[in-house]
């Protein structure tokens, strides 16, 4: 079998194979969830949400997966369920978020969790509590920028909110954060490309 992804992961395991497994069977196992979770990608991309989540519902009948691609699929059946258009498939979204047994996620996935969950909280007009979900997203790792921006979306939209309703020092509080999150989320970015690129030149 080809792998799809450039060098197979399949190659990392290849020393704690024991005798008689094959290594197409193995890139075979390994590639399955990937390929899968990313046509289910495309497909929700596409607008075909029905299809992305019936792919991966189909993801869930294979026998086994790594976290990595147990976290990806995941991730692609939340982003699944988020219609602009109904707020019963975005509670939907947010329940599966909710039940997740998150032990077994390192801390940027556990975070990039959490920020859906924010956004989902968000749309449904629970803006309080997506703000608490942003601010647990962020502690939980620093270090991840997706969730600074999204964060300073939340912000920036709060501020826009208060300056509507309320009076203009209140308004300044939320731009002011929204600054600071997006002021971070920037430097995360800016440190991440120069240490990718410091990798490619050596």
């Amino acid at each position: 079998m080809i792998s799809l992804r450039g060098e197979s992961r399949c190659s990392k395991l290849l020393p704690r194979i024991s005798i008689g497994v094959s290594p197409n069977t193995l890139a075979t196992l390994h590639d399955r969830p990937w390929t899968a979770i990313r046509i289910a990608k495309t497909a929700r991309k596409q607008g075909d949400r029905d299809v992305a989540l019936l792919l991966l519902n189909k993801l869930t009948e294979s026998r086994s997966m790594d976290v990595i691609d147990a976290f990806l699929k995941l991730r692609e059946q939340i982003l699944g369920y988020d219609n602009p258009s109904s707020d019963l498939e975005r509670t939907g979204g947010l329940n599966l978020i909710n039940t997740t047994n998150l032990s077994y996620f390192d801390a940027p996935q556990k975070s990039e969790l959490f920020r859906l969950k924010a956004i989902f909280l968000a749309s449904l007009g629970l803006r309080s509590k997506s703000n608490q979900a942003f601010c647990h997203s962020v502690q939980i790792c620093p270090s991840h920028a997706r969730a600074w921006m999204s964060w300073g979306g939340l912000c920036s939209n709060l501020g826009t909110l208060t300056e509507k309703q309320m009076e203009q020092t209140a308004a300044k509080s939320g731009t002011e954060a929204s600054k600071v999150c997006s002021l971070s989320a920037h430097f995360l970015f800016c440190a991440f490309f120069s240490k990718l690129t410091a990798r490619m030149t050596n």
